[in-house]
C-alpha cells in the first residue's frame, strides 16, 4: 500500500471517531442509543431491515442459483416482497408498541426468562455453527488452490505477481 492509501484510511477513521462524538453528545439515554430515541418512523426502520438482509452477495449468487435449482429460487424471489411488506407493514409497528429494547425481551414477556434463555442460547450456537462452516470452506477453499497458484508462480507462467493477501487467507482458515 501507498502513503495515499494509509491518508485515505487515517481520514476515514478520524471521520468515524467524529461521528461517533457528534452522536455521543446526543445521547441522553438508553432508548436514545439503541432505538434512537423511538423517533424513527417503521418506513425507514423497514429500509435498513431491507438493506441489512439484502446484501451485494445476493445479488451476486441470485443468477447462479437460478441456473442451478430454476423454480425454487424463483419462487423464493416472488414470495420475497410479499414477506417484507407484511414485515414493514404489520410486525415492525407491533414491535415498536411493545416498548422493548430486543427481541429478547419479547421472549421474555411470552415465555419467561427460560424461554428468553433458550432463544438466546440457540443463536449463539447458530452464529458459532455458521461461522465454522464458512471458516472451514475457506481452509478447504485455499487448500486446493494453493498448490495451483504455488506451482503457477513457481514456473513463471502467471502474469500477475503473487497476491499478498493469501498469508492472511491462510491464517484465517488455521485454526478450524
Amino acid at each position: 500500500m501507498t502513503l495515499l492509501d494509509f491518508v485515505v484510511i487515517a481520514l476515514y477513521a478520524l471521520g468515524m471517531l467524529a461521528v461517533g462524538r457528534y452522536y455521543a453528545t446526543r445521547t441522553k439515554t438508553a432508548d436514545d442509543y439503541l432505538l434512537g430515541g423511538r423517533k424513527m418512523s417503521p418506513l425507514m426502520i423497514g429500509l435498513s431491515l431491507f438493506a441489512t438482509l439484502t446484501s451485494t452477495l445476493s445479488y451476486l449468487a441470485y443468477p447462479g442459483e437460478m441456473i442451478k435449482n430454476g423454480p425454487m429460487i424463483f419462487a423464493q424471489l416472488s414470495a420475497f416482497p410479499v414477506v417484507m411488506l407484511i414485515v414493514g407493514w404489520v410486525l415492525i409497528p407491533w414491535i415498536m408498541r411493545q416498548r422493548v429494547t430486543s427481541g429478547y425481551e419479547l421472549l421474555e414477556a411470552r415465555l419467561g426468562l427460560s424461554g428468553r434463555l433458550l432463544g438466546s442460547g440457540m443463536f449463539v450456537v447458530l452464529r458459532t455453527i455458521w461461522m465454522a462452516s464458512i471458516r472451514s470452506r475457506a481452509r478447504l477453499r485455499l487448500a486446493v488452490k494453493r498448490p495451483a497458484i504455488e506451482s503457477c508462480h513457481t514456473l513463471a507462467i502467471c502474469k500477475a505477481p503473487p497476491n499478498p493477501v493469501w498469508p492472511g487467507a491462510y491464517s484465517i482458515g488455521l485454526p478450524v
